[in-house]
């Protein structure tokens, strides 16, 4: 006979772990054998009979792995209490699970010297709970044939809370993107017999609701019809959760809220209006730093940003920062949404001086940029600048920069992508970026190139708490036209604590009778880096670099590749890890340069 028991899968495991509870509990409940080790120190748990994946799934759920701490040099006192409730916790889990006739049965090796033992649940899964069928009800013949294709189960499989709380939120999902805003979707469940349930999921659709109008609570009136256009969300386009996303997404990326919350009510019965509900951020602020890096020393920096000077979110801000190499100063304008939802367009002048071993360089001019989010992971920049370059050169090598700078055109192209799950201190996801500049001939420019230079990282954790990092990079430039060879400013380097650690900052590559950078056509850097965890708010790392700057592309071999490891320590901050690197050279193909190099700096290298 089917028996209908439950209208939740919550409810279904309860049903069956009171109708087992009996036998399974018997142990915890009159055993006299865990009343011995009362006050003795538990030096381990460990559980057999399960899975990989189950058993460590099932030991975040306990409390008794819980108390033991790896700072601690004794375990935790044993209560036979905490073992009653993490029996009866293993036994909800592993009905849940699709295991409601599971045995666990405690085994003591007690170690009597010492007054410690070792507990083991012994975990007999009995036999599993088998789904013999599934029916859908009440869902609208439009998204029907969807719907029988949407759910992960299927007939013989074991029941698994997880996965059909899964499967019922992703039906509900789908008739919400089909614009039924108020849908719900329940669970039924009918016991065949004791080792196999049917299982049904009931509709509730309602209405189908399209968007009516957006209205904003919390902003000035001239931000109002930036929000409406920033926004995406259209007149008469039928509703979808996806909607209200993107609409946060975008006003995110504005950069004028502190919180932004959309929602919608009821415009008429088949209609809704979308309401943001804001809070603006302070328009003005400042911002300064000072730090000491091994590669730059003293560093500061000032930043005064107006986000909107110019009302209806156009902003503008003016900054600079000085190091013992380079100093820039600049101001910029921009102004959100001229071309599209998610476009901001940016009119900038600076004058940058650079203040190398082997040159002097001073770049005065301006660059229009127009920059599209796609995503909040990704971005793309496109710009046109123009700048009048002034070179000095300070080395003796005649021939090392051909071209003494005057007027520059570049068009340059940038794309950006992140996937990391924490950009301060990230341990899984990938970051990766490619840059092109081209100074082509024909425009105001003396000097003409094409560069390409890219990068990619990725990050993987390979426990709770260590994680491994991989960064390969590069870069190719080559003069074109009538020039003869690259300015300083755009040629590779490499060396330093965000580069190759085996060399001091810039140091790796050609260099002159001195031994100052002279900097390449080509670039080729690969690192990786594991992370763990030490003690406090230290964390330890051993890496591997290598690289290698090529002055002209025919130079390009494989046996030049420098490569250097050694161990990092790093304090996390607020603002970010303090990273000191020791790095010992394997290779010594560099003769003139040192074996061990130091860095200190703020910042993951990658």
């Amino acid at each position: 006979m089917i028996k209908k028991i439950a209208r939740s899968t919550l409810q279904y495991a309860l049903v069956l772990v009171l109708a087992h509870q009996c036998s399974s509990f018997a142990f915890a409940q009159g055993s006299l054998e865990a009343d011995n080790y009362k006050g003795w120190r538990l030096s381990s748990l460990e559980i057999e009979g399960l899975d990989k994946g189950l058993t460590s799934e099932l030991k975040r759920g306990l409390v008794i792995p819980s108390q033991f701490s790896r700072f601690r040099r004794r375990g935790p006192v044993f209560y036979p209490k905490s073992l009653t409730e993490d029996i009866k916790r293993a036994q909800l889990f592993l009905a849940r699970r699709g295991f409601p006739y599971a045995t666990i049965k405690p085994r003591f090796e007690p170690h009597p010297t010492k007054e410690t033992f070792s507990l083991i649940f012994n975990i007999i899964p009995g036999s599993p709970v088998a789904i013999e069928s599934i029916t859908l009800e009440g869902f609208p013949s439009s998204v029907e044939s969807a719907a029988r294709v949407t759910p992960g189960l299927g007939k013989g499989d074991v029941f698994s809370e997880i996965r059909v709380e899964r499967t019922r939120a992703s039906l509900e999902s789908m008739l919400k993107h089909a614009g039924f805003a108020h849908a719900r979707v329940t669970t039924d469940l009918w016991r065949i017999d004791s080792t196999h349930v049917k299982l049904g999921f009931d509709a509730e659709p309602g209405a189908m609701y399209l968007i009516d109008d957006i209205l904003v609570e919390g902003a000035n009136q001239d931000l109002v019809p930036l929000i409406r256009k920033t926004s995406g969300v259209k007149r008469g386009a039928r509703y979808s959760p996806l909607i209200l996303q993107e609409a946060q997404d975008n006003l995110r990326l504005l950069d004028l809220f502190r919180q932004i919350r959309l929602t919608t009510q009821e415009a008429a019965p088949d209609s809704l209006d979308v309401l943001a509900d804001l809070v603006l951020r302070k328009p003005r602020s400042f911002e300064t730093g000072i730090g000491y890096w091994t590669d730059d020393q003293i560093r500061v920096r000032a930043n005064w940003i107006h986000r909107n000077l110019f009302r209806a979110g156009r902003g503008f801000s003016v900054g600079g920062s000085a190091s013992r190499f380079l100093q820039t100063a600049n101001v910029s304008l921009w102004w959100p949404a001229l071309i599209g939802a998610r476009t901001r367009e940016v009119l900038s002048a600076k004058v940058e001086s650079q203040l190398e071993d082997s040159y002097d360089l001073l770049s005065i001019g301006g660059e229009l940029s127009s920059i599209y989010r796609h995503s909040l992971a990704t971005t793309m920049r496109f710009g046109i600048s123009v700048s009048n370059v002034d070179v000095s050169i300070d080395t003796e090598m005649s021939d090392a920069f051909i071209e003494q700078g005057g007027l520059l055109t570049v068009v340059s192209f940038r794309w950006t992508r992140s996937s990391v799950d924490n950009r301060v201190s990230p341990k899984s996801g990938t970051t990766t970026w490619v840059h092109t500049e081209w100074a082509p001939n024909g425009f105001v420019s003396e000097n003409h190139f094409l560069s390409l230079e890219t990068s990619g990282a990725l990050f993987r954790p390979l426990s709770n708490r260590t994680v491994l990092a991989i960064r390969i990079a590069g870069g190719i430039a080559s003069p074109t036209g009538e020039s003869l060879d690259l300015l300083p400013n755009k040629r590779f380097y490499s060396g330093g604590a965000s580069s190759m650690r085996g060399f001091k900052r810039k140091k790796l590559g050609p260099l002159d009778t001195n031994g100052f950078p002279l900097g390449g056509e080509i670039k080729l850097e690969a690192s990786v880096e594991l992370r763990t965890p030490l003690v406090w708010r230290f964390r330890g790392a051993l890496f591997i670099d290598a690289g290698q700057v090529w002055r002209y592309i025919e130079d390009i071999s494989a046996d030049d590749l420098e490569i250097a490891s050694g161990p990092g320590l790093r304090l996390q901050t607020p603002v970010g890890p303090v990273r000191a690197d020791l790095a010992r050279r394997v290779r010594k193909t560099e003769a003139t340069q040192p074996l061990w190099v130091f860095h200190l700096s703020i910042g993951y290298p990658f």
